[in-house]
């Protein structure tokens, strides 16, 4: 019994040991299982300021302009490529390109000033 016992427990070690070095091919967050940290928590926080976040942005397309509005959801719900949406719209990729830009910049000015931090 202590044979078995002794190779259990030399497994035990090895895979705690290693267990930061398989995480690139598993979880991120096995290093801080290991530690002892609960996960979860800090999971659910990112994950409710993410959707608050996410919502904040819906609110602020639902502000835009008809035409802005259709371009930016075409663009990023859609993935329409700047060439299918300036064919469809009949004008050209300059226009449609600096159009989004602009409306990227009105978010990211709307972001800004509700406190968020743009870089994360």
């Amino acid at each position: 019994m202590n044979k078995y016992d002794h190779i259990d427990a030399v497994y035990k070690r090895k895979v705690d040991y290693h267990k930061g070095y398989f995480s690139l091919d598993r979880s991120p967050f096995l290093e801080l299982e290991k530690e002892g940290f609960d996960v979860n928590e800090n999971l659910l926080l990112k994950e409710l300021i993410h959707q608050e976040l996410i919502s904040f942005i819906e609110l602020t397309i639902k502000d835009l302009p008809v035409k802005e509005k259709e371009r930016i959801l075409k663009k990023y719900v859609q993935c329409k490529t700047l060439e299918s949406i300036a064919i469809e719209e009949n004008c050209s990729m300059p226009a449609v390109y600096y159009s989004i830009k602009i409306i990227l910049e009105k978010i990211k000015e709307v972001l800004i000033k509700n406190g968020y931090d743009i870089n994360d």
